[in-house]
């Protein structure tokens, strides 16, 4: 009886503390005005990236996405590549989903109400018509409140 008892305990403990945090735990919202820059891990194509998220002033949406790349390897050669929208995302349950003019995506999750992280996949636009379009691929961003 006493095993019972124990195991009962051990069990009404643990759940609560389970249901709590960790990876299934749900996302938070951002601060509203918030506005969120950090770096985008661009492998091949750009030297480095840049990501800057704006939130809006009651928390529920993105009001603007900048992102910009350096020394872009693109036919011919940007010193840099800057890619702006100011289309309202929604922000739902603290995940972030951005369209890029049709050029890519933004996806990611708020961690805390001060930061979020994802992945971009982005397809840029050659400086000729000839050019076409420049394939990135997916890479990882994260981004803070500084």
């Amino acid at each position: 009886m006493h095993k019972l008892w124990l195991s009962l305990v051990i069990v009404g403990l643990i759940l609560p503390a389970a249901a709590c945090g960790g990876e299934g735990a749900p996302a938070t919202g951002p601060k509203p005005f918030a506005v969120l820059t950090g770096p985008i891990e661009i492998r091949e194509k750009a030297s480095s990236g840049t990501i800057t998220l704006t939130v809006s002033k009651d928390g529920a949406s993105i009001t603007s996405v900048n992102v910009t790349l350096t020394d872009f390897e693109c036919s011919p050669p940007w010193a840099s590549y800057i890619l702006e929208t100011r289309d309202v995302s929604p922000v739902a349950e603290g995940n972030i989903v951005v369209s890029l003019f049709g050029l890519g995506e933004i996806k990611g999750r708020f961690t805390s109400p001060t930061e979020a992280s994802g992945t971009i996949d982005l397809a840029a636009l050659g400086r000729t018509f000839a050019a076409g379009t420049c394939e990135l691929g997916k890479s990882n961003w994260s981004a803070k409140v500084d």
